[in-house]
């Protein structure tokens, strides 16, 4: 079953409220309008700019509704700007613009010093707008200015359709009673699946573009469900190439199945396609998966698929994206487990330093590996500077390092030549040897434990060092 398809029952609220009761459709490719009501009803009317532009309004929100109703008819969000009073204090210009209107401000953007990542840029300076006046001569509002030009594509023609809810408030809320109290006479046994499948099909009132689809058992009770919300399908068009999925079992209450079909976006970020609740892990309730997903993704088929290794998997995947290439996940050695050693160990400002340097790996190759005895010797090359190629010396038995860029030596914190070496060994920790306590969170803890039992000539030679070692830092 799809969400997107659903019919509204064409049994009226009540004989007062069946004018009110409309459900407009809009096609964006073909600019047609129709209506479940037969265009009977007076609440039924196209909204298009030359209906704004030649009307007048009893006060400034209601052309803010009506400019929503025609923004809903084009598929796009408003906002209200600026208003303007007069020397009475009242309203005399009001301005609408679309969600996307401006841009950021560039000190914002160049900022420096910022404590956090910036957000997503949504704004595009779109200056799609309504401007409306107050004419004291008629003490109605008027039009001032109509802007419809968009400088940014709308929603795509493949998902531009939708539906556009004309109803009051409080007719939403009888008509939303009655769609749920419909939906609770399934065949489904079960409060939990009368309620999802409830849920669902009140999405679509919110999101137009969500989908679902389920199946039955032979006992009328949930098998099968999946579903996908509008912002799932749009990133799948766009990020759709490379797929992943994987099962997680029986880690819900109901001990189902979960699965979820993720990716990556141009942020490198997770985005979801869709999730799924399973009956089981057999190769004909992954086709069945597959194909719904397939249908609700407008036939588009991923380049890459990356899955556990299911052997029932791998057959679905044959059989519905038989021309998709899929493998599992290749296990590579990750510095994470370093990096959180770090986090746990430096302050705040070295870790930022440390940090770096593990990021430097990325640029570094294993060119050379040599064991003479308990030692390997380890040549690095960097790959952005040329040929320069540095050595670096691991002591398997005392775990020390060291490396002839001096990195350690000079400032006290392991090197990206260290780190390359740590992650070709196969180190998952920091050693001692590695971590000097005078950048660590509990550096002053460190130093009065060691000078506890020391003579006063020792504690004064310790101070001098520890003087002269945060001169040379400051400098």
């Amino acid at each position: 079953m799809s969400l997107g398809a659903i019919d509204v029952d064409s049994e009226p609220l009540n004989s007062q409220d069946n004018v009110e009761d409309c459900l407009m459709t809009y096609v964006e490719e073909n600019v047609n309008y129709t209506c479940d009501c037969g265009g009977s009803s007076s609440k039924c009317v196209v909204v298009t700019a030359d209906g704004i532009i030649n009307q007048t309004f009893e006060t400034s929100d209601a052309a803010y509704n009506l400019y929503v109703r025609y923004a809903r008819c084009v598929v796009f969000g408003v906002c209200k700007g600026d208003t303007v009073h007069g020397k009475d204090g009242t309203q005399r210009r009001r301005q609408f613009f679309y969600n996307k209107e401006g841009k950021r401000a560039d000190k914002y953007i160049s900022n420096l010093n910022r404590k956090r990542e910036h957000k997503a840029l949504t704004r595009t300076g779109c200056e799609a707008m309504l401007a409306v006046y107050f004419d004291t001569k008629t003490s109605a509002w008027r039009v001032k200015k109509l802007v419809e030009k968009h400088n940014h594509d709308l929603v795509p023609q493949c998902l531009a359709k939708r539906r556009v809810m004309l109803m009051s408030s409080s007719q939403r809320r009888i008509w939303i009673y009655n769609h749920i109290e419909r939906t609770r006479r399934a065949k489904f046994i079960g409060g939990d699946s009368n309620a999802t499948i409830s849920y669902l099909l009140g999405k679509v009132d919110v999101d137009p573009m969500a989908m679902a689809r389920y199946s039955a058992t032979d006992e009328s009770r949930l098998a099968n469900l999946f579903w996908a919300y509008g912002i799932c399908r749009a990133d799948y068009q766009c990020f759709g190439d490379v797929l992943a999925f994987d099962t997680t079992y029986q880690k819900n209450k109901y001990r189902r199945p979960l699965v979820i079909f993720s990716g990556y976006n141009h942020h490198r970020q997770t985005c979801i396609s869709g999730f799924a609740l399973i009956e089981n892990e057999q190769t004909a309730t992954y086709t069945w998966l597959l194909q719904n997903f397939l249908d609700v993704m407008l036939n588009k088929s991923p380049s890459v698929v990356v899955t556990y290794g299911d052997e029932t998997m791998k057959a679905a995947i044959q059989e519905i994206f038989p021309n998709t290439v899929y493998g599992e996940p290749v296990l590579t050695t990750r510095l994470a487990a370093l990096e959180l050693c770090a986090a746990n160990f430096y302050t705040r400002e070295m870790f930022g330093k440390v940090k770096t340097e593990i990021e430097g790996v990325v640029s570094l190759d294993v060119i050379n590996e040599e064991n003479i005895s308990t030692t390997v010797v380890l040549k690095v090359k960097e790959c952005d500077r040329g040929q320069h190629i540095y050595t670096v010396l691991y002591e398997r038995n005392t775990e020390n390092m060291e490396c002839e860029c001096s990195r350690w030596s000079s400032e006290g914190i392991p090197c990206c030549h260290m780190f390359c070496a740590m992650k070709r060994v196969g180190l998952q920790k920091f050693s001692e040897s590695l971590l000097l306590r005078r950048w660590s969170k509990n550096a002053k803890k460190y130093m009065d434990e060691s000078s506890a039992g020391s003579t006063v000539q020792d504690r004064e030679r310790e101070l001098l060092m520890r003087y002269d070692a945060l001169s040379v830092a400051a400098t």
